[in-house]
């Protein structure tokens, strides 16, 4: 699997309760990513202050942060860089 760049992504999302609930998977430069485990979930300002959704989620066998911004309903993707 090549390393996959980060960008704006279609996320498929469980629908509850709420319009978009808990994100199950991500297509990304055509490639669709099955979401295996959600390991956190936080409300993040954004570089214009702007709250948005962040989502560090496990799928491919790596991690990938998935922010939704709630304004423009877009949603972007990137692998977690290593620590």
């Amino acid at each position: 699997m090549a390393d996959a760049p980060g960008g704006i992504a279609r996320v498929e999302c469980y629908s509850g309760s709420k319009a978009l609930e808990t994100p199950r998977a991500f297509v990304l430069g055509g490639e669709r990513r099955e979401i295996t485990r959600i390991l956190d979930r936080a409300r993040v300002a954004n570089l214009d202050g702007r709250i948005c959704e962040r989502y560090r989620v496990v799928a491919d066998g790596r991690i990938w942060i998935l922010v939704r911004d709630p304004d423009k309903d877009l949603w972007t993707a990137k692998t977690e860089k290593s620590r």
